[in-house]
């Protein structure tokens, strides 16, 4: 894996809910990491807001990305895929990336 050039998160929507920002540990403030109510952002404020909570789930997304690739790449290079997965059976492995998957969507659509 990549070393993350990304500022880590969780991000969130701020107050202003067309704005993105995260909370680092050494500071004592949000910090923006985008603002989706620029000069040439979309006239809707539902636009805006549903653009917000996208790039909010970002970090979301890329590790469910990565956890689904992992875990793909680790049961298609074991020798018997159709037993245990690590103590998972190929249900649980697929219970486990489908939820992980589902929580991400579901903080990008702001259905969390």
């Amino acid at each position: 894996m990549n070393k993350v050039k990304h500022t880590p998160g969780p991000w969130a929507t701020g107050s202003r809910m067309t704005r993105v920002q995260v909370l680092p540990k050494r500071w004592n403030a949000p910090m923006c990491i985008a603002d989706c109510d620029a000069r040439h952002a979309p006239e809707s404020e539902d636009e805006k807001v549903a653009n917000a909570r996208l790039i909010a789930a970002a970090p979301e997304l890329l590790a469910a990305l990565q956890a689904i690739a992992n875990d793909g790449e680790r049961w298609l290079n074991s020798e018997d895929t159709a037993s245990d997965f690590h103590g998972m059976s190929a249900e649980d492995l697929l219970r486990s990336i489908t939820d992980t998957a589902q929580a991400a969507i579901h903080k990008a659509e702001g259905s969390e």
